[in-house]
């Protein structure tokens, strides 16, 4: 018995054993990827769910399609790109990151524009191009505005949808327009904004056919409209001026239009129909930043720094937790109060709480180099070079903020340890950048840097510019696009959107770098720059980063550093006017 109790055990142990391999195999075959991570957003389309859209992986099988609220959930990895799709729409392609986990998406359609013909004598043939209905152009007595991208809210009313059963045209707009009310009926009176205090100060003007009426509009038969336009907002104030603080609707009748189309007198070109050229419709930054939460505000109106310290230490649990609001609240005391304790300690506390979150270690360098602190943002550049070891745009970083830091020798060598991390280099992009960079820095510091370093055939002059404006961005689908506006109010646009340069963005993220730079040769009369926020496809807001260099590449260039905090869309504002008085500044 003994004996066949021994080998039965014997027999069990080895049982036991194979399972046990076998069960490692199976588990070992069908392991989880633990690379994967769930990526959850919302798509709209014209700020509505948009069901049925395809959301798929690349090159794997992994991928579904929105629900009835525009929502999706798939599984990705760091580096595989996410296609979103739909039968007559834009394709989108966003490469996944590190830090992404939410990503709301924008789709738009596909609609081949013909935006202008050229006929004889150069008179030129506007083709007005519709979207969903709703012409993308609208002619103001201000000139023509491109109503996809206004940079704010314009809502539209096809005469054919007005309701006919008020014979004027004011009171067939109440209930179509959200927030219209008719508060006085001859003479129109009519308010859009402010529903809690309606006065005559806060009411709407009129524009009928170019023509502007602050009161007394006259009586228009809903039969004789053909389009009704909306502005509502802030851009109102800064196109039509302080008449337009209440808002204005524009109102194009049928017989206006016959009579336009008739008029072929004018053979000179106004110079309003030209796109390229500036239409005064950027706001102030101060009047961009007043859109923020009521939380943000209440430190606007404080005194002093013992007032802000209070103000924080009573703020709710779950905003003194949030990176975006410590930040915000930051960036305020510096604006306010200039370098101060209470800031610097919400800076380094809101570090050392996110020390591995790649964009918040961002916005918070870039707060320090705006309040000229490149030392504190020193060590931050570092921790982002050990995170990011195959992001371009780490090196780089770390090398220029050696260089405000007059660490001439080490910025040089890091600069090289970023031309080995690329096998070609570019014209453009971080390749660009960093190539302006070791100019400059050799131009200006070639006897610090001794046997280190070598540029052949280097010619200080040829670096030499009167501006230079870098722009960086510490969330990589930030979308927005750039305005440059001359002397002579011509526009050149650099626009870093997915819908319009989906290619670039792409480029950004495989690469590993976000930022951009920009010159002005010949500084000559009065330039400014404005800006347009389209987002970063999740809640937190983006922080941008410009950097002014004034007389590049000379003995006495210096920068000016500003940190903007961008969260609401669609409003174009003012980052800065350049005027040769500036260039000369020695401040």
């Amino acid at each position: 018995m003994a004996t066949l109790s021994h080998k039965t055990g014997n027999w069990r142990i080895a049982t036991t054993v194979v399972w046990f391999l076998f069960l490692s195999v199976v588990s070992f075959g069908q392991s989880p990827d633990v690379s994967l991570k769930k990526i959850t957003g919302y798509v709209r389309f014209e700020n509505r769910p948009f069901a049925g859209v395809n959301v798929q992986v690349l090159n794997t099988s992994r991928g579904m399609v929105t629900d009835e609220r525009g929502f999706y959930e798939v599984e990705s990895k760091k580096g595989e790109t996410l296609r979103f799709s739909y039968i007559g729409f834009r394709n989108i392609e966003i490469v996944i990151e590190d830090v992404t986990s939410i990503l709301n998406v924008d789709m738009y359609e596909e609609v081949n524009e013909l935006e202008e013909v050229t006929i004889s004598k150069t008179r030129k043939l506007e083709i007005n191009k519709t979207l969903m209905g709703k012409p993308a152009r609208m002619e103001t007595n201000f000139g023509a505005v491109d109503v996809e991208r206004a940079g704010y809210a314009v809502n539209h009313i096809s005469g054919d949808k007005l309701n006919y059963a008020h014979e004027f045209l004011h009171r067939s707009l109440v209930g179509k327009i959200a927030n219209y009310n008719l508060v006085n009926d001859i003479p129109p009176i009519v308010v859009l904004r402010g529903k809690n205090s309606i006065n005559l100060d806060n009411s709407a003007i009129w524009e009928i056919d170019g023509i502007i009426y602050t009161d007394n509009a006259p009586l228009i038969d809903v039969s004789d409209v053909k389009d009704v336009f909306v502005i509502k907002g802030l851009a109102g104030t800064v196109k039509y001026g302080t008449l337009g603080a209440g808002g204005v609707i524009v109102v194009k009748t049928k017989l206006g239009d016959t009579k336009r189309n008739k008029d072929d007198t004018n053979e000179q070109d106004d110079k309003y129909t030209n796109k390229n050229i500036y239409q005064n419709d950027a706001l102030p930054y101060s009047l961009y930043a007043q859109e923020e939460p009521f939380y943000l505000k209440t430190y606007d109106s404080l005194s002093s720094l013992a007032q802000a310290a209070d103000v924080l230490g009573r703020a709710p649990y779950n905003l003194l937790i949030d990176p975006s609001y410590r930040l915000a609240v930051a960036q305020k005391l510096l604006q306010r109060f200039g370098s101060n304790v209470t800031a610097a300690q919400i800076l380094q506390d809101t570090r050392d709480q996110n020390p591995d979150h790649p964009e918040w270690l961002k916005a918070i360098a870039y707060l320090w180099q705006a309040d000229k602190q490149p030392q504190a943002a020193l060590p931050i550049y570092r921790k982002l070079l050990a995170l990011r070891p195959g992001y371009t745009q780490s090196y780089r970083d770390l090398a220029h903020t050696l260089t405000e830091n007059s660490q001439y020798a080490q910025a040089w060598k890091t600069y090289l340890k970023f031309m080995e991390q690329r096998d070609t280099l570019s014209d453009n992009g971080i390749d660009k950048v960093v190539y302006e960079e070791m100019q400059n820095l050799f131009a200006l510091h070639r006897h610090e840097l001794h046997h280190i370093a070598r540029m052949e055939k280097f010619d200080a002059k040829e670096v030499q510019q009167d501006v230079r404006l870098l722009f960086e961005w510490n969330v990589a689908d930030a979308e927005f696009e750039l305005e440059f506006v001359n002397p002579n109010l011509q526009v050149f646009s650099f626009n870093h959107t997915y819908r319009d340069n989906n290619p670039l963005l792409i480029t950004e993220k495989k690469q590993g770098y976000s930022a951009e730079s920009f010159f002005i040769d010949s500084l000559q009369g009065n330039w400014q720059v404005n800006l347009t926020y389209h987002g970063n496809g999740k809640y937190d807001p983006t922080y941008l980063k410009m950097t002014t260099f004034y007389n590049w590449g000379r003995a006495n260039q210096r920068q000016e550093t500003q940190t903007f905090r961008l969260l609401q869309t669609g409003m174009k504002f003012n980052l800065i006017k350049i005027s040769h008085t500036r260039l000369a500044s020695n401040e």
